[in-house]
């Protein structure tokens, strides 16, 4: 999933007022597994995988030009990725797997391009990105028997990147 806002390389935007850019998005991924084996030999497996992926992103482009009192570009993520696995076995010979895993690979970039031409004549030029990512994996997993073996795995990872910046490189102008 990606969220974008891009202006056209042919903007030429003048406001007395504030000019907003906004990317914002809101991820969710939940994965639930759930099971059981019974018998002479049982064996249980359960796997459960929540991934997110994608970006965020608020960008003007390089041969746009704004006027505008304030200027703003914000780009925000939140992502929440959840795992949970259950797994039980009983039996004779008993074993189970359980693997969860929660990813989160997200990136939220805020941007002006290099040759854009942006002027503040009342404020501030604002460049911001955040990010809020929340990853959780658990797994129970039960075995009973004469010989029993369970083996329960979970991973939450959070990966990705968080970008604010310009390439006005002395282009921008604050009056």
């Amino acid at each position: 999933m990606s969220t974008g806002v891009f202006s056209s390389s042919a903007l030429d935007i003048t406001v007395t007022d504030a000019i907003l850019v906004r990317a914002l998005s809101v991820g969710t991924a939940d994965a639930d597994a759930d099971g059981g084996a019974g018998g002479a030999l049982a064996v249980g497996a359960m796997l459960a995988d929540a991934v997110i992926g994608g970006a965020t992103r608020a960008h003007v482009n390089d041969a746009a030009s704004v006027t505008a009192g304030n200027v703003q570009i914000e780009a925000d993520a939140t992502t929440t990725a959840t795992a949970n696995t259950v797994a039980a076995s009983g039996g004779l010979l008993a074993g189970t797997l359980n693997l969860a895993s929660a990813d989160i690979s997200r990136m939220v970039e805020a941007t002006i391009g290099a040759g854009a031409g942006i002027t503040a004549t009342a404020g501030a030029i604002v460049i911001d990105a955040g990010s809020t990512a929340t990853a959780n994996a658990d797994t129970l997993g039960v075995v009973g028997g004469a010989v029993g073996i369970g083996i329960s795995l979970s991973e939450a990872e959070i990966d990705g990147h968080v970008e604010a910046l310009t390439g006005l490189k002395g282009r921008g102008a604050h009056t």
